[in-house]
């Protein structure tokens, strides 16, 4: 969210952060981190693992995709079942 991003840049004014819609991400260089918090619901289903995995060429070399779900969720879980054998999770 902008309110997210406008508090990540008061407390590390020496980082960039942007806040995007996931099917229009495209940030001008690569990054270290990408946060998907609570938005893969509202892509569509059938999308979603391409979508998602198109992230990662936006990504540094060691750089993360954060992906927030609410597991209780029953789309949430399905959605996490589809993209279980793209990505590995910590």
């Amino acid at each position: 969210s902008a309110h997210a991003v406008n508090v990540a840049r008061q407390n590390f004014p020496n980082d960039r952060f942007f806040a995007s819609e996931a099917q229009n991400f495209c940030p001008p260089n690569n990054v270290d981190v990408i946060v998907l918090s609570e938005v893969l619901y509202y892509m569509d289903y059938f999308s979603i693992v391409p979508d998602t995995l198109r992230f990662f060429q936006f990504l540094n070399g060691d750089g993360v995709l954060c992906i927030s779900l609410n597991l209780q969720n029953p789309k949430a879980r399905a959605i996490e079942r589809a993209l279980r054998p793209h990505l590995q999770y910590v």
